[in-house]
Formats: C-alpha cells, sequence, structure tokens
C-alpha cells in the first residue's frame, strides 16, 4: 500500500505506455481502472489515503513503480515550468 499525494491528477496522462492492466483499490473494495479518472475520483481518495496499486500483462512491473511514485509525489506543492 501506498500513500497519495495527490488523488485529484489524471493518473493515465502520467503513465508510460503500457499494455499492462493497472488497478487501484482503496481498503477492501473492489478495484478499479488506473486508467479510467473516473474510476479513479469514484474511490473518493483524499490526500493521505492508503491505496493498493496491482498490475498484470507485460511492463506491469515498470507501471507499477511509475504509478507509485506518481502518487507518492505532493504534486501541488511542486514547481511548474509555468509558474
Amino acid at each position: 500500500m501506498i500513500e497519495t499525494g495527490c488523488p485529484s491528477i489524471d493518473i493515465s496522462y502520467f503513465l508510460p505506455i503500457t499494455s499492462s492492466l493497472l488497478g487501484i483499490r482503496v481498503g477492501e473494495g473492489k478495484p478499479v481502472p488506473a486508467n479510467s479518472m473516473l474510476a479513479v475520483l469514484a474511490l473518493g481518495a483524499t490526500h493521505g489515503t492508503e491505496v493498493t496499486l496491482d498490475a498484470e500483462g507485460p511492463g506491469a512491473d515498470e507501471a507499477l513503480a511509475s504509478l507509485a511514485d506518481l502518487l507518492a509525489r505532493d504534486l501541488d506543492a511542486e514547481e511548474t515550468p509555468h509558474g
């Protein structure tokens, strides 16, 4: 499990192109596709919520590592090139 830093971002935009199936869930709930912004928002995860990630298929380990890294970051605190 990891603790989310900023759940309101579109995760699918930041993930590398992969053919693996990525899932994310809160608690013992049903996992939802990580590439579905609507499904991820419907989880109701807020800053600090622990989520469980899973992946299967080619590139699953790399996809999990990328998603875990993204969710652990506080993207609201990071500076962007535009301000």
